[in-house]
């Protein structure tokens, strides 16, 4: 103890809150020595080392140390805040520089000072997405998500990190929650169509299939180059290649190049949700299609037998 005393007297902060804390470890009764390591970390404007101390001591067996440590930290919250959005603020622009090792580093810190910083978790998840530590990433983004449900780029992200490590059903599930609370978000849509373009794939080649859907249609992904060849404005929907001659959507009238944008009143913007709304189709009831062809928008019904 008098070792950080003198310390502190001659304002070297970070050795005095070092000799205090050793202090404390060595005989755990002196909850005072934890309590002059914070003060003296404080003083120093260490927050990372204040809080750590703090909350290691909030959890202390011996109560009124344990509720007057929280009462430090409350008065604290004003300054662990403002340092939280620093470190924040430079680990995003780390990150956006491509240093994801420092943007970690900052945001390791932006956390532990503000455990609820929904943005700082999101970032982290993908500094480790760079780096392509995916159960590290889905991880952060799992918390920034359960801070926040409405964040629809955590979803995004999330999303990305699973279809990186070939999980493809549950990143196109992420993406079309992202599309949901973000509607507007092409890339979200872009992003969620290459998983389903994907995961078509990756069942035709399991299963051996090569040709048309029930339907009796080929889908394609709909990219921005084939977007502007069709005289689409935007990258959503669902746009058929092929159909196979006699088929349902033979019957129904649907050609290539049509892009397909309702089923049964419900929009389709992607081929996941697509898949999902041909599994609900039972024979013998009236289907009713919305279908973009050229500069028009026509429906089209038929009866699947």
């Amino acid at each position: 103890m008098d070792a950080g005393r003198q310390a502190r007297q001659d304002k070297a902060f970070a050795k005095a809150g070092k000799e205090f804390y050793e202090a404390w470890k060595l005989k755990p009764s002196e909850v005072s020595a934890a309590f002059e390591a914070a003060s003296a970390y404080v003083s120093g404007e260490d927050y990372p080392l204040t809080v750590t101390v703090l909350r290691e001591l909030s959890n202390s067996k011996e109560q009124k140390a344990a509720d007057e440590a929280k009462r430090f930290l409350d008065r604290l919250r004003p300054a662990t805040d403002k340092k939280a959005a620093a470190y924040y603020q430079t680990g995003s622009e780390l990150l956006t520089k491509g240093d994801s090792n420092g943007a970690i580093e900052n945001l390791n810190q932006a956390i532990l000072l503000n455990p609820n910083h929904v943005q700082a978790f999101n970032d982290r998840g993908l500094a480790y997405s760079n780096k392509k530590e995916f159960d590290r990433a889905i991880g952060d983004f799992d918390q920034a998500i359960q801070l926040n449900a409405n964040f629809a780029m955590a979803f995004h992200n999330r999303g990305k990190a699973y279809l990186s490590k070939g999980l493809t059903d549950q990143g196109m599930k992420d993406m079309d929650q992202a599309m949901k609370l973000g509607p507007s978000q092409e890339d979200v849509v872009a992003e969620l169509n290459r998983g389903a373009e994907s995961n078509i794939k990756e069942e035709q080649k399991n299963n051996d299939v090569t040709g048309p859907d029930d339907l009796g249609v080929t889908l394609e992904v709909l990219t921005p180059q084939l977007a502007e060849s069709t005289g689409i404005t935007k990258t959503i929907g669902v746009v058929v290649s092929a159909v196979q001659p006699g088929s349902f959507a033979d019957e129904a009238g649907i050609r290539p190049g049509d892009v397909l944008m309702e089923i049964d009143r419900r929009p389709i913007r992607t081929q996941y949700q697509y898949k999902n709304e041909i599994a609900k189709i039972s024979k013998g009831r009236r289907i009713l299609f919305l279908v973009r062809r050229g500069n028009s928008s026509i429906f089209l019904a038929a009866t699947p037998r």
